[in-house]
């Protein structure tokens, strides 16, 4: 076996492996046919002695975690489940980290040997996450109060907007990087966004909060999947992350998903309650690791 660097050559072969086995751990942030392996995407390859792919590793680290002092992988998987393969891999990216405070990544609590296995080699459990889902329910209408209205996201005004909102709700939560305007950009250009999902919502000429609605896909299963979902502090208690919820879901059934994902920090208990009552069900429990 041996350890070699993501180049042309392999990159189809390196695709396809992820494509294969990477929701077998998180397919959050997997690379695609546009993914550009650089010093924001440091990826290596694990081979075979005949030369095959049999395990992978990739780092984000743009801009934004740099700042905020995290990286996060992207993939970190080998299907040869064992301690000095992946001891391997982490050994490729390691000085590619000496500037990070942590590095994490999100695995199902049912990977137990797999979590033993980054436990071995340094990594610690810091938090949860639940995955949820909500099955062919029709949607119920969302109601706004007064003047209270959710806009379509305007490119090219809208991001600062954007960017203050999500980083003045989130900054206290595990895991939050800080939001800049290049961020918003690339998601709004991302495939995985359906046309026209990213809002804002506002209170005459306010803005008092975000969603996103995106594309997720489960067991062969399609999903719209909501994020973002926030509101300024003195907006909350009347029922708009609710009605958020509920605009997600319509949303999504708009343009032709009646399923419908999300994901949530364990530790945010009124959150998961809230989608509870809305239909939405715990799919899987997904564990964060830090190293």
């Amino acid at each position: 076996m041996k350890i070699q660097e993501l180049n042309s050559k392999k990159f189809n072969e390196f695709i396809e492996y992820c494509n294969k086995y990477g929701s077998e751990h998180d397919d959050s942030f997997l690379p695609d046919e546009k993914f550009i392996a650089n010093d924001d995407n440091p990826t290596y390859l694990l081979l075979s002695d005949e030369g095959k792919i049999i395990g992978v590793v990739s780092v984000i680290l743009t801009s934004a975690f740099r700042a905020a002092g995290k990286a996060r992988f992207r993939i970190f998987h080998s299907v040869i489940n064992d301690m000095e393969v992946y001891e391997m891999l982490l050994n490729a990216v390691k000085d590619h980290l000496t500037n990070c405070e942590t590095a994490y990544l999100f695995l199902p609590k049912d990977k137990f040997e797999t979590g033993e296995i980054l436990k071995t080699l340094g990594f610690k459990i810091t938090r949860y996450s639940y995955y949820m889902q909500r099955y062919q329910k029709k949607p119920i209408k969302a109601i706004f109060p007064g003047d209270i209205q959710l806009r379509p996201f305007k490119e090219g005004i809208d991001e600062v907007v954007w960017c203050d909102i999500i980083n003045e709700c989130f900054a206290n939560l595990a895991g939050h990087v800080h939001c800049t305007p290049d961020t918003v950009r690339d998601r709004l250009h991302d495939d995985e966004l359906i046309k026209g999902g990213m809002m804002i919502l506002w209170d005459k000429d306010k803005a008092i909060g975000t969603l996103s609605v995106g594309i997720d896909e489960s067991d062969g299963i399609k999903f719209a999947f909501i994020s973002s979902v926030a509101i300024l502090p003195e907006y909350r208690g009347k029922k708009l992350g609710r009605n958020l919820i509920r605009a997600a879901i319509e949303f999504g059934w708009e343009n032709g998903y009646e399923n419908t994902s999300l994901s949530v920090n364990a530790e945010n208990l009124n959150a998961e309650k809230l989608y509870l009552s809305e239909g939405f069900v715990e799919k899987a429990v997904m564990v964060c690791y830090n190293i």
